[in-house]
Parts: C-alpha cells; sequence; structure tokens
C-alpha cells in the first residue's frame, strides 16, 4: 500500500510538471474597465513560473463618460501601469492543474489621469483658494493592493481570472494651466450641511478596493 501511494504521489508530480509547461504565457483583458466610471481598455500579459506568476496590465482611457454614468466627471484621459506578483496556493495546485489555481498577490499600480473643468475653485497648495476660468486637474496615484484569486482554465487556451484586494495608495492632485486665476476669500460652498466638494491641490492617502475578472488566451 505505501508504495502504491507512493508511486501515485509521483505520477501526480510529474503530471503537474508537465501540464505546467504548457501554458506559460497569457494575454488577456479585463472587461470591467469599459463599462467602469472612468472607461478605458486595460489589458495585459501574464508569465507562468509554476509556483509564482507575473502579470502586467496596461490601461488607457479618453474620451466622454460611459453612457450609464453621463452625471459623473471623467478625466479626459486616464493612463497606467498595473504590475502583479502572484503566489500560487499550494493546495489548489495539487488537484494536478497547474492552469486552475487559486492564488494570494500584491499589485503595485501607477496611474495618471487629466480632467479639463471651467469656472472652478480650489484649495491651492500654497493654503489660498482660487476662482479660475478654466484649468486641467491632474491626478497621480501610486497604490499598493493585496490581493486573492482564483484563476480557471475554459477549454483548452482560454482562461478567467477573477479577483478581490483591498490596499492603501497615495495621491497627489495639482492644477494645471490656470486661466484667469483670481484668489478667492468666499466661504466654500455647502449643501445639506456637508462640505463642499472642492479637491484640494495636494497629497492624501486613500483606501484601495479591487474588484474584477479578466478574460485570456494561454499559450
Amino acid at each position: 500500500m505505501y508504495g502504491q501511494n507512493g508511486t501515485a504521489s509521483a505520477t501526480e508530480v510529474a503530471d503537474v510538471s508537465e501540464m505546467a509547461k504548457e501554458h506559460r504565457l497569457g494575454f488577456h483583458l479585463a472587461p470591467l474597465s469599459i463599462i467602469n466610471r472612468r472607461p478605458r481598455v486595460r489589458a495585459g500579459i501574464w508569465v507562468n513560473l509554476r509556483s509564482t506568476s507575473l502579470v502586467l496590465d496596461l490601461e488607457y482611457g479618453k474620451g466622454n463618460n460611459h453612457p450609464l454614468f453621463s452625471g459623473l466627471k471623467k478625466a479626459d484621459i486616464t493612463m497606467g501601469i498595473r504590475p502583479e506578483f502572484r503566489y500560487h496556493l499550494p493546495q489548489t495546485l495539487n488537484q494536478g492543474k497547474p492552469n486552475r489555481f487559486g492564488y494570494a498577490g500584491f499589485e503595485f499600480p501607477i496611474t495618471v489621469s487629466e480632467l479639463d473643468l471651467e469656472g472652478v475653485t480650489y484649495p491651492a497648495s500654497d493654503g489660498k483658494r482660487y476662482d479660475v476660468d478654466a484649468t486641467t486637474q491632474r491626478r497621480l496615484r501610486i497604490s499598493g493592493i493585496f490581493k486573492a484569486g482564483y484563476q480557471l482554465a475554459i477549454g483548452k487556451i482560454f482562461y478567467a481570472d477573477m479577483y478581490a484586494g483591498i490596499g492603501y495608495g497615495l495621491r497627489q492632485i495639482t492644477y494645471l494651466n490656470p486661466v484667469n486665476q483670481v484668489q478667492t476669500f468666499d466661504p466654500p460652498d455647502e449643501e445639506w450641511g456637508l462640505s463642499s466638494d472642492e479637491q484640494a491641490e495636494g497629497n492624501s492617502g486613500i483606501l484601495e478596493i479591487a474588484l474584477g475578472f479578466r478574460l485570456g488566451i494561454a499559450l
């Protein structure tokens, strides 16, 4: 009995090693990014290193709001790079399908967005508030996100990647090329006792929540 179990285990390990060689590279899209509040195309590459893998996504968006979010302001341009490292959970790899596994990961996204604004007031980094006829708001965002997910093979070459995560980010807001900038001493507008929606220039920390899926082709 012991010898049979040992043979079975060795065979299973061999099968895993052989299947791991089948799919070492993949290309994918993130469909939900297209219908996001700030719609953009997000695509990337996945490199399988057996017990770990590397993912690199690029994203870019330009233009008007998605119709579902037409009442919300949207960045005229959004672009970013999102490198990610993953560790494949051993208990899922031992099922003999290395292209079907759970994973824990860490993502390090860097994104930049720009929004053209007209007739706004903003608190500047010098502590003063300014009225401007027009300006461009730029947001630089650098984050770290811990993620958990599951990658599932669909047929022989397709795969789906589902994930969720939480992390922390640093955001820097700057206002560029102000037109007719004038210092104002009027208090910020308030509605129903709430503070105004003015976004101050400078740095701030933000909570990051990730939830989505990718569809891809494995080679």
